[in-house]
């Protein structure tokens, strides 16, 4: 199987998961394109590091694939990117009153971003879970 799924960011360690997803187009690394994402452009993935989504079933070292697409829907894993290119692998969990919150579940905690900040989010869709 091709490895043509760009890989775009790598976490960083920490208590909140926080991906730096760079400023420029190039990837950092590629990955196998899953049958969900041929043909869908501007598909990416993603490393996961850290451990705020491991109950969630997001270990530390996974890679997972990102449709950029489809709107997820509360209680969905995601992929939130700020307009200042961070990014948040999180669980969506609604959009109301201009915002838009995600929680992550190792400490369990939840996170407000106004939607002036925000430039995606992103459902993610599987990924290789495996260390």
């Amino acid at each position: 199987m091709a490895r043509d799924l760009p890989i775009r960011g790598r976490a960083q360690g920490g208590p909140e998961g926080v991906l730096d997803l760079g400023t420029d187009d190039r990837p950092i690394d590629w990955t196998y394109r899953p049958p969900e994402l041929v043909g869908v452009r501007e598909a990416f993935a993603v490393y996961v590091d850290g451990g705020s989504m491991t109950s969630a079933g997001l270990r530390h070292g996974a890679t997972v694939w990102v449709h950029p697409h489809r709107r997820p829907a509360p209680g969905d894993i995601v992929v939130l990117v700020t307009l200042a290119g961070q990014a948040f692998v999180k669980r969506y969990v609604r959009s109301a009153g201009g915002k838009i919150m995600i929680s992550q579940s190792d400490p369990p905690k939840e996170f407000a971003f106004p939607l002036s900040e925000v430039r995606g989010l992103h459902l993610v869709i599987g990924g290789l879970f495996g260390r």
